[in-house]
């Protein structure tokens, strides 16, 4: 070995910088490993875990491998699988992408595919990464080669540095993009499947709570590799101004793939949490709600006093002598239409409630047409009751005959409208409890019956004490 060699290598060895940089590496990849373990255990046997298939969860499994493999690798053989570990976790967006697109088309029946999917999707994430690991070492010379510092990335083939640094920016930038559109198709997807199975549902949720996880991976994975091939594109181009322990020490600060698997883990472990975090929020402000309690009580009070109400109208409409003035019209068109319009397999009901915002004209339409048949109906009454007085007035200019008989059935017309309009009237004054709408409705229409009662009455006994027409004749046949 000459004096120069001697020199460099006493040169990189006595090097405070790049010992610096070593341990501080040494010291972040000692911390990774145990996070990488905690991350495989978290992935399998935790709770949320089961959000996600298992397809998707061995991909997630081999990119933990790979930063794992990448930590452990130092020189020579083991640093080929330090870049093999760098190299799988960089392309395994593209076995992401792949897996949840097929996921998303094949939604119905994707809850029961076969794992051996997700092995074919990790052996082709093996096989993409080994093609620029075999570009990288097919450059590199080792007989009769004295090598300084353990280290495939020379400054003498500048563009393998740079191709390997383009073709990790194009994976996660079209990683992202591709989530993005994913996670867009799935939300178009569960707002206009309306009659999907149960599997569909669950899988198109699941779908959309892992790209959203995948997305937060995808703009971390974009970020670290801009940084890292920025530097790095830049390093390979200077590192002819630079001494050999300065190129070396920068290189080993740059590739900071255990600070970047630790960084991952914890933020998409947060926000796992705080989806869940947020679906727990939702159950508890609907089942902790004063406000929901207290209108819950008062409707239940309502209509626990509605029941002897509604039992007492019931008997007084088939006992009652005036009951035919009475005429039911079920609405069944309005209800058809709402509940057509109501999902119920594989929804999630937070509450018991028809009304949805992802369908706004349902309920649009429900209280559009009740309005039209409560005007409608008000101006129709009114109308009639109007016709009913003039048609009572030119009853008795009638042949004797038809007399009793129209004058009997324009007076229950008119006073059927008189009683539908006072119901009209409070149905447009309440809005909301229908309960006590009901209590107020009935008691109204109670006391404007009995008032058409006591009318009629008086009339019937104004009648007996004014002689009429028909009257007068039975009295002039009985005096001859």
């Amino acid at each position: 070995m000459t004096t120069i060699d001697c020199n460099q290598m006493a040169a990189l060895a006595n090097s405070k910088f790049l010992r610096f940089s070593l341990i501080t590496n040494l010291i972040i990849t000692l911390l990774t490993v145990p996070i990488l373990f905690w991350a495989t255990w978290r992935l399998w046997s935790m709770k949320y875990s089961k959000l996600f298939h298992t397809n998707f969860k061995i991909i997630i499994q081999l990119h933990l491998f790979g930063f794992l493999l990448h930590c452990t690798g130092r020189c020579f053989i083991l640093r080929l699988m330090y870049n093999a570990g760098l190299w799988i976790t960089n392309s395994t967006a593209v076995s992401l992408v792949i897996e949840r697109w097929l996921a998303t088309k094949r939604s119905a029946t994707y809850e029961e595919e076969s794992v051996l999917l997700g092995v074919f999707l990790a052996a082709l994430q093996f096989v993409i990464a080994a093609i620029p690991l075999s570009v990288l070492y097919s450059k590199i010379q080792f007989d009769g080669v004295v090598m300084y510092y353990c280290v495939t990335a020379q400054a003498s083939l500048p563009y393998v540095g740079q191709m390997s640094a383009v073709v990790g920016f194009v994976f996660q930038i079209s990683a992202r993009f591709s989530f993005h559109y994913l996670y867009r198709q799935n939300k178009h997807n569960r707002d206009s499947i309306h009659h999907s199975t149960l599997s569909n549902r669950y899988q198109l949720e699941q779908n959309m709570s892992s790209i959203s996880c995948l997305k937060t991976f995808a703009n971390i994975s974009t970020t670290f590799i801009v940084l890292y091939d920025g530097v790095y594109i830049a390093l390979m181009y200077l590192a002819n101004s630079l001494e050999p322990y300065q190129y070396f020490a920068i290189l080993e600060f740059n590739l900071a793939f255990p600070t970047y698997a630790i960084i991952s883990i914890m933020v998409l472990s947060r926000f796992m949490k705080k989806i869940r975090e947020r679906i727990g929020i939702t159950l508890v402000d609907l089942s902790t709600s004063v406000f929901l309690k207290f209108s819950l009580s008062i409707n239940l009070i309502i209509c626990l006093c509605g029941y002897p109400v509604y039992l007492w109208a019931s008997w007084v409409l088939w006992s009652a002598k005036n009951s035919k003035l009475l005429h039911f019209v079920v609405a069944a068109l309005p209800l058809a239409f709402l509940y057509s319009q109501t999902r119920f397999q594989g929804v999630t009901m937070y509450y018991c409630v028809t009304a949805v915002t992802s369908a706004p004209y349902s309920a649009q339409v429900g209280p559009t047409v009740s309005i039209m048949f409560q005007v409608a109906a008000l101006v129709s009454f009114h109308h009639l009751l109007r016709v009913n007085k003039v048609r009572i007035a030119d009853a008795y200019e009638k042949h004797e005959k038809q007399q009793p008989v129209l004058q009997k059935q324009r007076e229950l017309d008119m006073h059927t409208s008189l009683s539908n309009r006072y119901q009209v009237s409070n149905n447009d004054a309440i809005n909301g409890s229908w309960p006590l709408y009901g209590i107020i409705s009935i008691l109204v229409l109670a006391r404007t019956m009995k008032k058409i009662r006591e009318k009629i009455e008086r009339e019937l006994k104004g009648h007996l004490k004014i002689p009429n027409k028909m009257y007068i004749e039975n009295f002039k046949k009985q005096i001859a």
